[in-house]
């Protein structure tokens, strides 16, 4: 089994690594991942919120796989991926300690002890006020430039969050397997700067170690996918405009050809993944950066999940540049969304769907009558009695209720998150994203601040009616389905405790 690393950068790439956790939970994942952000704006709402949820998918994963306890079993895909990233160590901020609150390239870089001719050639390479004396605490503004400029200057440091990483390389000695996935926009400041340098830093060290085989880079590089409004007038100084994506994503995509040019240039990476979307996704606010920054999910980006997992579980890794079309321009489906296990073309939706069935039935349904109040009410009921009191999960007891809490809070974050991209993304395809019919259980207004969708608080009748129809494409049985199949399931030897009810009720919901 490889050791298999998933690094997003900048902002989108930040937004990424939140869609991955995600993919992740449902079993798209690999058996094993570590995960992690470089961006400098820390106090970025999205690289805030995929730090949260790779903790609460940490989290959820101890309550629901640790053996002997409580545990699901390994046959199971209900958050299948270990991952071992450190929290508290899930983001790299190249500047960190840089020794001023505002870093500047100026002072990064100690512009003012440099021989004259080193500074005049910084001068012309940066604008002198705009650009060498720019505060870089929220990232780049769009300016891959200086993100290079700052990334390489802080890469090489004895950081422990790339420490991980080099250990793993140094493994490849030995014969074992090292894939490494990048992802980041190819039009922003921060990931268009740091997604080839990174990668070019990765072969530097292969080079200087000897190793010529184990490690593959792969990488997912977003094109322009939206757009956003033009900062206010009353907002100063540099940013990053949507206005700009396009051009800046010409000249960037001649630099992508030269990286895998192995004639006349050094080959960086082993496979790489393009996406793009047509047209533009409109988000209703702009944001410089910080806490406000805090995009919703969108469709394309559970491409660059999809991608990497491919790229994890794939035998072989084919050499290339790869994209994929939609079948119809006003339209998306499940046939749109790549395959990535050999023999199961379906494998993605079963996933999705599963597990999204999973979180409802949860939520709707299971969680209520859990509560330490509420639980005797239906003590009789063969789930209940054979799921759990002969599992010896005790439903009085606090710590029981703290988890099965935590379960309905991360479901209820992975509906949200569902919703989210399949609401904001719709009004682009003509409202026509046959998938999941998020409707079901959200409502949409993108006048409000943020994501713009609300989870219902409780279902109608109607509502759970048209549970078995939530899946596009899809002949699945409702609720009473599952929870017949509940009531009759019986208990594998390797489930145990809560592991057995959360194990038969995703069983249930295929």
């Amino acid at each position: 089994m490889a050791d298999c690393y998933f690094l997003g950068i900048g902002g989108t790439g930040s937004k990424c690594v939140d869609t991955y956790v995600y993919s992740c939970a449902t079993g798209l994942g690999p058996e094993k991942l570590w995960i992690g952000m470089v961006d400098q704006d820390a106090g970025c709402g999205n690289v805030e919120k995929s730090s949260i949820n790779i903790e609460n998918y940490q989290r959820i994963r101890k309550i629901l796989r640790t053996p002997g306890l409580s545990d699901v079993n390994n046959k199971t895909n209900l958050f299948k991926t270990n991952i071992v990233s450190v929290p508290g160590q899930n983001n790299w901020e190249p500047l960190k300690g840089s020794g001023t609150t505002k870093p500047t390239l100026k002072n990064i870089f100690k512009f003012n002890a440099l021989k004259d001719e080193i500074q005049d050639i910084m001068s012309c390479l940066y604008h002198p006020e705009e650009e060498l004396e720019l505060e870089l605490d929220e990232g780049f503004r769009g300016r891959p430039s200086i993100g290079s400029a700052a990334i390489l200057s802080r890469i090489h440091e004895n950081e422990p969050f790339w420490q991980t990483i080099f250990n793993s390389i140094d493994s490849a000695k030995q014969g074992h397997e090292v894939r490494i996935f990048l992802v980041s926009s190819i039009f922003g400041g921060q990931g268009a700067s740091g997604f080839p340098s990174i990668a070019r830093l990765i072969r530097r060290i292969l080079e200087q170690k000897g190793i010529k085989e184990g490690v593959y880079i792969g990488g997912a590089l977003m094109l322009p996918y939206f757009s956003f409004p033009k900062p206010p007038d009353t907002e100063t100084g540099l940013f990053a405009y949507s206005d700009s994506f396009l051009e800046q994503t010409r000249g960037a995509l001649d630099y992508y050809g030269r990286l895998f040019d192995e004639k006349n240039y050094q080959k960086t990476f082993d496979q790489l993944y393009v996406v793009g979307w047509d047209p533009l996704i409109q988000l209703k606010t702009f944001a410089k950066g910080g806490p406000n920054q805090n995009n919703p999910a969108l469709l394309p980006e559970i491409f660059t999940s999809l991608a990497a997992s491919k790229f994890y579980e794939d035998k072989v890794i084919d050499e290339g540049i790869f994209y994929i079309a939609k079948n119809e321009s006003d339209a998306f489906s499940w046939p749109d969304l790549p395959s990535i296990k050999i023999g199961d073309k379906n494998f993605v939706k079963k996933c999705l769907s599963q597990f999204t069935r999973t979180a409802l039935s949860y939520r709707e349904i299971y969680y209520p009558n859990l509560t330490i109040d509420k639980w005797r009410k239906v003590k009789r009921e063969s789930w209940l009695r054979n799921l759990l009191t002969k599992q010896g999960v005790n439903l009085d007891d606090e710590e029981t209720a703290v988890n099965l809490l935590s379960i309905n809070k991360y479901f209820e974050s992975y509906l949200e998150w569902l919703a989210t991209m399949i609401h904001q993304s719709n009004e682009f395809t003509k409202n026509n994203i046959n998938l999941i019919d998020v409707n079901q259980y959200s409502q949409f207004d993108d006048s409000l601040q943020g994501a713009g969708v609300t989870l219902n608080e409780k279902l109608n009748n109607n509502q759970l009616k048209q549970f078995g129809k939530m899946i596009s494409d899809s002949k699945l049985g409702d609720l009473s389905s599952v929870f017949l199949r509940m009531n009759y399931a019986r208990v594998p030897r390797d489930r145990t405790g809560l592991g057995s009810f959360m194990g038969a009720l995703y069983d249930s919901c295929r």
